[in-house]
């Protein structure tokens, strides 16, 4: 089937995922070989995950459903290189078909489309549907140890790309960074402040999951509550994943998550010592 329920370690708020490219953008023959990609060490990487970044027409003929939330593009990064601009365009024209065909009386569906890539954002600004979220990833600032896991551009890049996408759009679009999974940074203090450059909606925290990460290049856990706090302080939007409690060896035990919400996703702000807050899309 085209659409995916969305399941396991999703952000809160998507309902479907939907992968009209397929190819191997896990590997590095085809695409950015990040060493801890879920498809490769999933062993999803067979058939039509494993060759050439190509559109898959078959999965153009479902409609997007009213009221719905769509990460298109979750397995397969579509803005990859290798992936040539026709494809992209078809699957944006798509999105935005089923926009435009929803009735006035019902809620249009939306999309997430989330890159290591984000400098070719740019060039499909006009054609990206209105009000979707355009989101990039920023796992570490240390390229040195990001280098080593994989080739695709560098996080201070994609920052610096999205900086340029925001500045042109900011108005049209949500947006939204994914700090997943998160390894090492050279400095909690400097690293927040080049994600407070842009106002985004939600900041997204997330671990290895698939235990492909050593341990010694992930942050105690510890961190992640001063990470939290510092982007709170900055009026960002914070949302910690449950996969953080990999962090830990005795997770219940840790006071770094004392205030964390274990039924969901939101990041309980230390100075609230709350379990009111509620979950929800940011769309």
């Amino acid at each position: 089937m085209p659409f995916s329920n969305a399941r396991g370690e999703m952000y809160p708020f998507v309902t479907h995922t939907h992968n009209p490219i397929k190819g191997g953008c896990w590997n590095i023959l085809h695409g950015y070989g990040c060493r801890y990609c879920f498809v490769g060490i999933k062993q999803l990487g067979r058939g039509q995950y494993n060759d050439a970044l190509i559109l898959h027409e078959d999965e153009l003929k479902d409609q997007y459903k009213p009221g719905k939330v769509y990460f298109v593009g979750s397995a397969v990064d579509m803005f990859h290189p290798n992936v040539s601009d026709d494809d992209i365009g078809r699957i944006l024209s798509n999105c935005d078909l089923w926009q435009r065909q929803c009735p006035a009386s019902l809620e249009k569906p939306k999309y997430l489309f989330q890159t290591k890539n984000p400098e070719r954002f740019q060039k499909f600004l006009g054609e990206i549907p209105l009000d979707s979220t355009l989101a990039t990833t920023y796992e570490t600032d240390d390229e040195k140890l990001y280098g080593a896991m994989s080739r695709a551009p560098k996080p201070n890049e994609r920052l610096e790309a999205m900086q340029k996408v925001y500045e042109e759009a900011g108005d049209l679009y949500s947006f939204m960074l994914s700090v997943e999974p998160i390894m090492k940074h050279l400095s909690l203090g400097r690293f927040v402040d080049k994600v407070v450059q842009i106002p985004w909606d939600l900041v997204s925290i997330g671990a290895d999951s698939c235990e492909a990460i050593a341990r010694e290049k992930q942050p105690a856990i510890d961190y992640l509550t001063f990470l939290a706090r510092d982007l709170e302080h900055a009026g960002l939007k914070v949302l910690i994943k449950s996969n953080c409690l990999n962090l830990a060896e005795n997770p219940r035990a840790s006071d770094a998550v004392e205030h964390w919400d274990y039924n969901g996703w939101i990041y309980h702000r230390e100075q609230e010592k709350k379990e009111t807050a509620t979950q929800g899309s940011f769309l």
